[in-house]
């Protein structure tokens, strides 16, 4: 168990390891919550494409068609906006991690969340996204 200062706040050292936390579960969180969110809308799409009573709801009106695209196109721009989130929780413990200087920015670095990948996840989605739209649409 770890001693608190003196002035009631947590240690340098439990400090660094509540924010090395942070980022180790802000990171393995960002991944499992793409992946799952991968799933959701690929069996979307399965169920628009081969589901012939889907198909012949949407088609009896074009409102529905409309309806179902605008929350499809939301519910891409609300992920954008829920991973973007991920990234600032990351950004933040590193950077708290780099003012507290308890250790050298190699034992933490590779475990934040990089921009690229935030990035690659939401442009996925978003592909995902308007194939659905597409075959909404289309079918």
């Amino acid at each position: 168990m770890h001693r608190m200062e003196d002035d009631g706040r947590a240690s340098r050292r439990e400090q660094y390891e509540l924010l090395l936390d942070v980022l180790k579960d802000t990171r393995a969180g960002l991944v499992d919550y793409a992946f799952k969110h991968g799933a959701i809308l690929t069996l979307f799409l399965g169920w628009i494409v081969s589901s012939q009573e889907t198909q012949r709801f949407l088609d009896a009106s074009v409102g529905r068609k409309r309806a179902g695209s605008a929350l499809i196109l939301a519910y891409g721009a609300m992920y954008a906006v829920w991973t973007a989130t991920w990234h600032h929780r990351s950004k933040v413990a590193y950077k708290q991690l780099i003012k507290l200087d308890y250790m050298p920015r190699d034992y933490y670095e590779d475990l934040r969340v990089p921009a690229f990948l935030v990035v690659s996840f939401v442009m996925l989605q978003s592909l995902g996204c308007l194939t659905a739209v597409y075959f909404l649409i289309t079918l």
